[in-house]
C-alpha cells in the first residue's frame, strides 16, 4: 500500500494469515481495517475487470465487520477503489466489475477514493501511550482492538512499541 503512504496515511502491514484483512490505517488517532485485492482480469467488454471479494476457495467468504474497506487496484490501468466494506461483502463467494474508464459506473465514487480512509468510522482499534516519565524512558504505543462480537478471534489484539 504505498500509494497510502503517498497520500499521508500511516499503514502498518501484518504479518501471518491470521487476521481477515490484510492493512491497517491511521488516521487521527484511529485505525481502519483494509482488504486489498488487485486485478488484471479483463471482463469481455474489454474495458472493465473483475475483482474477487472473497479469500481463497479453502476458505469461507468474508462477513460483515471482518474489515472496514475494500482497497482494488487494477493494474492495467493504475487506478485504485477505496470501496466499505458494507458494499461488497454479502456472505458469499462474490465478484465485483471495475470499469475505469466509464463515467458514472457502479463503483465510480469510489475510484482514488483516499479521503474515506481519513475519516475512520467506528471503535476498530484504539491507541494509547505508557510512559515511566519523559522521553527515551522506554515508553510504549499500544494499539489494541476491542472483543470481537462475531466471535472470531475474540479477545485483544494488542501490538507494542518502544518510543525514542
Amino acid at each position: 500500500m504505498a500509494r497510502a503512504a503517498e497520500e499521508g496515511l500511516g499503514v502498518l502491514r501484518l504479518t501471518g494469515d491470521s487476521a481477515r484483512y490484510d492493512v491497517a490505517i491511521e488516521a487521527s488517532g484511529r485505525f481502519v481495517r483494509v482488504q486489498v485485492k488487485s486485478t488484471m482480469c479483463r471482463c469481455r467488454n474489454g474495458r472493465s475487470y473483475a475483482c474477487a471479494t472473497h479469500p481463497n476457495q479453502r476458505t469461507h467468504p468474508y462477513r460483515r465487520r471482518e474489515f472496514d474497506f475494500l482497497a482494488a487496484y487494477v493494474i492495467p490501468e493504475d487506478v485504485w477503489y477505496i470501496i466499505p466494506a458494507r458494499l461488497v461483502i454479502h456472505g458469499r463467494m462474490g465478484m465485483i466489475i471495475l470499469t475505469p474508464s466509464l463515467p458514472g459506473h457502479k463503483y465510480e465514487p469510489y475510484k482514488e477514493a483516499w479521503g474515506l480512509l481519513r475519516r475512520p468510522r467506528g471503535r476498530a482499534f484504539r491507541v494509547s501511550r505508557s510512559s515511566a516519565g519523559g522521553p527515551g524512558d522506554g515508553a510504549q504505543l499500544t494499539l489494541e482492538r476491542a472483543p470481537s462480537k462475531l466471535g472470531s478471534g475474540g479477545g485483544f489484539l494488542r501490538v507494542g512499541a518502544a518510543l525514542p
